[in-house]
């Protein structure tokens, strides 16, 4: 796929693509061959777009599905060509209570039940950008949320949430705001004494707002007697069944209508290969459905990771530059340079580099695997190809975010509670990181000078690489001095140290031991 992608756009395939064709450790080695495929974005408009659809169409030519009705295997791109193929119901659930009027953000002591609003929000908007840990650009957008409640009257807006119940996805603040989401997700069926279906938790939050969702079913709704039998036929799999659910989304009256406004969003997440497939299905739902579409009246979304490579901000490229040069005058910032040579054989790397043009962060960790990255990069691939069509997107860097499924991996545990150590980082609750992903989306939904509005680029967006550069929300990985790749280890070091708050004390204790008894033998 990457050899495909650099092939298309560089003027040195020779070179770039056939290293990618010929890498032995792929799994290891892939974080170059990115490089190279972004580089090569960078030569032009022109050759970003031919990167994005060489990337597209050689997953969708490439990837083999086997029809779960027949067996029959056939090219991914054949399979979602069908329409003699759809589910049987819809499913409608509507909340009773009124929609927010204020926009809110939950925030470490002040939680759900007491959250943030007003010029608290504004405030805490202008600290994070302050300290760097998003960018100002964002920060102002969060601000224009707060300072405008009309735009959360989102009646005449439909969000189509692929992965609705994710820890990161907005439906939550969503069914908060009364919106309407047209929610896709596993099927309830799957539902076990140890794993409650996520349709439970999706009908009681809409039922307990001022929301509406609309879900596909496997039958009638009138043929479901209580919430288990609606439970059950809820939802689809989206890795067997992307034809269907395509199908039933284009029969829905409400993605019809060409006066309602359509958000599609991908907000799902598997482990390794399954991820690039949900991501492959998920990709070919959203084209069909803007295709479908008046123009302008479609809007795509993503929550792009800050764990990649992306085109930055000159300021936040010097800011970063500025906080690797500090570190080293930082209390004790040697000694973790010093542990890390010993432990690597390598000094911890600057994060930006620069072309002719731009300045960029490489935020990929290695550790993430291959599959992820190409997950990832494929949503990528369809703002641009989308954007450059003249559909509206929004793709904003959310943060690292403490989610369930994290904390539960302990090493990923450990490195997020040292990681704050390193200017500007913060790690984010689930919560908050909901809130703010949420406020940029409607940022860019709803205000008129956002440039997720491809008629809004000039001067701002020449490539469309540059796209992901506003409206960030990176949890200040663009603005540190280091890697995130050469980050984990002295991270982790500095969690069993006490944290970031004890850790100076602590080094200073065992420095102060060891300089003692180094004393006292001279002596």
């Amino acid at each position: 796929v990457i050899c495909a992608a650099i092939t298309a756009g560089s003027r040195v395939v020779p070179v770039a693509a056939a290293k990618a064709r010929v890498e032995r450790n792929w799994r290891f080695g892939y974080k170059k061959h990115y490089k190279a495929m972004v580089e090569a974005s960078l030569e032009s408009p022109e050759k970003a777009l031919a990167v994005a659809k060489a990337g597209i169409d050689f997953l969708q030519n490439t990837f083999e599905f086997r029809r779960p009705s027949d067996k029959k295997i056939v090219s991914f791109k054949e399979e979602m060509k069908r329409t003699d193929t759809c589910f049987k119901g819809v499913g409608v659930i509507e909340g009773k209570k009124a929609g927010a009027t204020k926009f809110t953000v939950p925030y470490k002591k002040r939680g759900s039940e007491n959250p943030l609003e007003g010029k608290e929000v504004k405030d805490l908007a202008d600290r994070w950008a302050k300290y760097g840990t998003i960018e100002p650009d964002a920060a102002e957008a969060l601000k224009q949320v707060v300072d405008n409640p009309r735009w959360l009257d989102l009646k005449n807006h439909y969000f189509v949430l692929i992965g609705a119940g994710s820890a990161m996805g907005p439906f939550l603040k969503l069914m908060e705001l009364g919106a309407n989401v047209i929610a896709l997700d596993i099927p309830g069926a799957w539902e076990n004494p140890k794993r409650p279906s996520i349709w439970r938790k999706l009908i009681k939050v809409a039922r307990n707002s001022g929301g509406k969702i609309i879900f596909p079913l496997s039958k009638s709704q009138t043929e479901c007697k209580n919430d288990d039998d609606l439970v059950k036929a809820a939802g689809a799999n989206l890795l067997s069944n992307p034809a269907d659910l395509k199908n039933w989304l284009l029969n829905l009256k409400e993605i019809k209508d060409p006066k309602n406004h359509v958000v599609i969003g991908n907000y799902t997440y598997l482990d390794s290969a399954l991820h690039v497939k949900l991501s492959v299905c998920a990709d070919a739902i959203m084209e069909a459905v803007s295709n479908s579409r008046p123009k302008g009246m479609t809007t795509l979304a993503f929550l792009c990771t800050p764990t990649d490579m992306h085109v930055i901000p000159r300021e936040a490229s010097d800011a970063a530059e500025a906080n690797l040069n500090a570190f080293l005058f930082k209390p004790f910032g040697a000694i973790i340079e010093a542990g890390m040579r010993l432990v690597s054989k390598k000094w911890l790397k600057g994060n930006v580099w620069r072309t002719s043009s731009h300045s960029l962060v490489d935020g990929l960790v290695v550790n993430q695997g291959p599959n992820y990255a190409l997950a990832k990069r494929l949503q990528h691939w369809r703002a641009i190809v989308a954007y450059e069509s003249g559909i509206p997107v929004s793709s904003n860097i959310a943060p690292s975010t403490a989610t369930a499924s994290v904390v539960n991996e302990i090493t990923f545990k450990w490195a997020y509670g040292g990681i704050p150590y390193f200017k500007p980082f913060e790690v984010f609750d689930q919560e908050t990181t909901n809130a703010v992903m949420t406020a940029a989306l409607l940022y860019d939904v709803r205000s008129s000078d956002t440039v997720a509005k491809p008629t809004n680029r000039k001067d701002k967006v020449a490539n469309p690489l540059e796209l992901f550069k506003y409206t960030s929300f990176h949890g200040g990985v663009w603005r540190c001095g280091y890697q995130m790749d050469s980050l984990g280890v002295p991270s982790v070091l500095i969690y069993f140290m006490g944290g970031p708050t004890l850790f100076v004390p602590a080094v200073v204790a065992v420095t102060g031991g060891l300089a003692g008894v180094i004393f006292s033998m001279a002596m």
